[in-house]
C-alpha cells in the first residue's frame, strides 16, 4: 500500500483538521463512536484519527491494516502510563506550565475557526474546473522578491515606466554580471507553490507580470515566460480526480481568505512596535546557536519539521530581559494595551527558533496574533468550547506519558534476568552481525535505462567499469559503505553484473567477495544491558498495567472508522 502521508497533512491543518472544524459547530462537535475503553478513558474515533494521522506523519510509516492495529495496541499502552501521573507525583510545575500553554493555542486556534473557517463552504462547479484546468498547465516563472512592500511597490512603478523586468532582476539580486537568468525560477505546478504566489501566476498570460504579492516569505513580482498546456483533458479524468481536486481548492481558499482575515484584523489594533526592543531581541536571540534537528516533542503534540526553542533557550533570553518591557502597543476590544517581552516569551516556545533567530518581527508579530486572538477568545469564554476542552484532554493524555516515561526510565533499573537479555538480544537484531565486509565495484547510474545499457556494455566487453565517472571500487570495506546497497550485496550473485535500485537511485554493480561474522550475546552483554536500561522499567510497568487492566476494543467501529483510508480515491495519487 502506498504512503498517504500527503493526504494526512490535508487533514493536519492547525491543532485540527479545518475541514472537520469547518462542518462542526460548538452545539454539533461529535467525537464519533467509542473505539476503546482503558479502564476509566474512552478512545474515540476522534481521539483515535487524530492520534492515528500525527503517528504516520512523524514516523513516515505505511498505513496498512496491521500498522493500525499495532497502533491501537501502542495508544492503549500509553494511556496506561498517562494514567499514573499522579501516582508518581508528576501534576506539578512543569505539567501546569504545559497544559497553560495548550489553553492559551487552544483558545486562539479556536476563536480563529469560530470566526473565520467555520463560515467557509465548499468552492463550487466553475472554481473546480478552474483549478482542473490549472493543474494541466506548468508556468516557466521569474520574479522579483522584496521583504518590504515599499520597495515592491517602487519597483512595481518603475516597470510600469517601461523598465525591462530582466534589467531590474539584475539590479535588485545584484548579480556579479549582467545574467538573462535573473530572478528565473523555472517551472511550477498550480497546486505546489505558496497559494498567493500560484493564484497570480495563473492569472497571468505569457511575458506579463504582476502587480506586488504578498506571500508568508515576503513580496513578489511574478513574470510569466511561457505557458506550457496539456491539450488533453476528458470528463472521465476530471470526475476522477474531482474529488482530491475540490480539497485542494478548499485548501487554498481557506489559505487565501484566512491570511486574508488575519492582515485585516491585525491591521484594525493600530500596532505601533517599539523598533529598539526588537532589536534587543534580535541580538539576544541570535546568540542561541543554530539547531539541525528538531527540539524532542512528546508524541502525539502536532510538530512539523521547525526546531521550536527548549525553556532553556527561552530562559536564556529572558535572562536579559525585564517582562515589562514594551514590545508594541495596539489596541484592542476597546482598550489601548502593550504587547511585552514577558507576553512574547509566554509564545516563543511555539515559534520555530530560525524564524525567531533569523526574523525576529515576523515572530512578534505571530506572537502578537496569537496573543490578541487569546484574548478575544477568553472574552467570548471560548476556554468552555467542547473542541477546546476536548484538545486539552488530547494534550494531557500525551503528555503526561511523556512524564511518565521520562520519570520511570531515570528511576534505577533492576538486575535484568538473563533469559530477557537474550530475547532482547534476539529482538534488537545484534546478533545479525559483527562484521560485514565486501570486495567489488559500483557504478551509480541516473535512471534504469542508463544502469542498463552501462551493464550490457560492460558484459559485451565494450567499455571496462572504471571508465565511468561515478565508478567506485571497494575491497574489504564494511557493507556500510554502500548503505543504500546493504542488503543487496548480500544477495547478488558472485561475480556476476547486476543492475540494482536503493528506491533513490539506481546502480550496476558486481560484487567478488564477501564476508559475514556473527557476534555472540556475550561479546555484546554489555550493550544489550545498556540499550535495555533505557526502557526496561517502562516495559515492566506497562506488563504490569495490562495484568491489571479493563481493555475492551470495539472492532466493528474500528474497522468501520478506517475504512475511509481504504478509499481509492486517497491511494496513489499524487499531491502537491
Amino acid at each position: 500500500m502506498k504512503k498517504t502521508v500527503v493526504f494526512f497533512a490535508l487533514l493536519s491543518i492547525l491543532f485540527f483538521s479545518c475541514e472537520r472544524e469547518s462542518s462542526q459547530t460548538e452545539e454539533t462537535f461529535d467525537q464519533g463512536p467509542t473505539v476503546s475503553v482503558v479502564n476509566d478513558d474512552t478512545v474515540t474515533a476522534e481521539f483515535f484519527q487524530q492520534a492515528y494521522i500525527q503517528h504516520i506523519l512523524s514516523s513516515g510509516r505505511n498505513d496498512t491494516k496491521e500498522e493500525r492495529y499495532a497502533f491501537l495496541n501502542s495508544l492503549t499502552d500509553d494511556i496506561l502510563l498517562a494514567q499514573q501521573a499522579g501516582k508518581y507525583d508528576l501534576i506539578g510545575e512543569q505539567y501546569e506550565e504545559y497544559m497553560d500553554q495548550v489553553l492559551r493555542i487552544s483558545v486562539a486556534d479556536r476563536f480563529y475557526s469560530a470566526s473565520f473557517l467555520d463560515t467557509l463552504s465548499l468552492p463550487d462547479e466553475q472554481q473546480v474546473e478552474t483549478a482542473f484546468f490549472n493543474t494541466k498547465v506548468k508556468l516557466h516563472v521569474s520574479h522579483l522578491f522584496f521583504t518590504d512592500q515599499k520597495e515592491a511597490e517602487q519597483a512595481y512603478q518603475r516597470l510600469q515606466n517601461g523598465e525591462s523586468f530582466l534589467d531590474l532582476a539584475n539590479e535588485i539580486y545584484n548579480v556579479p554580471q549582467y545574467d538573462s537568468t535573473a530572478g528565473y525560477l523555472g517551472e511550477i505546478s498550480y497546486f505546489n507553490v505558496d497559494d498567493a504566489f500560484g493564484e497570480a501566476a495563473y492569472e497571468l498570460k505569457a511575458g506579463e507580470y504582476s502587480e506586488p504579492v504578498r506571500t508568508r516569505q515576503g513580496y513578489h513580482i511574478i513574470f510569466v515566460n511561457n505557458r506550457i498546456g496539456n491539450p488533453i483533458m476528458t470528463s472521465a479524468e476530471f470526475e476522477y480526480k474531482k474529488e482530491g481536486i475540490t480539497g485542494l481548492t478548499k485548501k487554498r481558499i481557506m489559505t487565501l481568505k484566512g491570511d486574508a482575515f488575519v492582515q485585516t484584523y491585525m491591521q484594525s489594533l493600530d500596532v505601533n512596535v517599539d523598533q529598539e526592543s526588537v532589536r534587543d531581541l534580535f541580538e539576544r536571540i541570535r546568540q542561541i546557536k543554530p539547531r539541525n534537528r528538531s527540539n524532542p516533542v512528546p508524541s502525539g503534540i502536532p510538530q512539523d519539521n521547525s526546531s521550536y526553542p527548549t525553556s532553556a533557550e527561552v530562559e536564556f533570553v529572558e535572562q536579559e530581559f525585564n517582562p515589562n518591557t514594551p514590545i508594541a502597543s495596539y489596541t484592542h476590544l476597546g482598550e489601548e494595551r502593550i504587547f511585552t517581552a514577558g507576553d512574547y516569551f509566554d509564545w516563543l516556545k511555539t515559534i520555530p527558533l530560525e524564524e525567531a533567530r533569523n526574523r525576529t518581527m515576523a515572530s512578534v508579530g505571530r506572537a502578537l496574533r496569537n496573543q490578541v486572538f487569546f484574548e478575544a477568545g477568553l472574552v467570548q469564554d471560548i476556554e468552555n468550547d467542547p473542541i477546546v476542552e476536548y484538545n486539552m484532554d488530547y494534550r494531557s493524555k500525551f503528555y503526561k506519558t511523556y512524564l511518565v516515561k521520562e520519570y520511570l526510565s531515570e528511576q534505577p533499573v533492576p538486575d535484568i534476568p538473563i533469559e530477557e537479555q537474550k530475547a532482547a538480544f534476539r529482538g534488537m537484531d545484534m546478533n545479525a552481525g559483527k562484521s560485514r565486509t565486501f570486495s567489488g565495484w559500483v557504478i551509480t547510474a541516473d535512471s534504469f535505462k542508463a544502469a542498463q545499457e552501462i551493464k550490457n556494455a560492460i558484459q559485451a566487453g565494450k567499455s571496462s567499469p572504471d571508465s565511468y565517472p561515478n565508478y567506485e571500487y571497494h575491497k574489504g570495506a564494511d557493507v556500510r559503505k554502500v548503505y543504500a546497497l546493504q542488503s543487496h550485496v548480500f544477495r547478488a550473485p558472485l561475480n556476476k553484473t547486476v543492475v540494482a535500485n536503493s528506491g533513490e537511485a539506481f546502480y550496476v554493480m558486481n560484487v567478488s567477495e564477501r564476508d559475514m561474522q556473527r557476534v555472540e550475546f556475550e561479546e555484546v552483554q554489555d550493550q544489550v544491558i545498556e540499550r535495555m536500561s533505557k526502557y526496561y522499567n517502562v516495559v515492566k510497568e506497562i506488563q504490569e498495567l495490562r495484568a491489571d487492566a479493563e481493555i475492551s476494543v470495539d472492532t466493528t467501529a474500528f474497522e468501520s472508522l478506517m475504512k475511509h483510508f481504504d478509499d481509492p480515491s486517497l491511494q496513489g495519487r499524487r499531491l502537491p
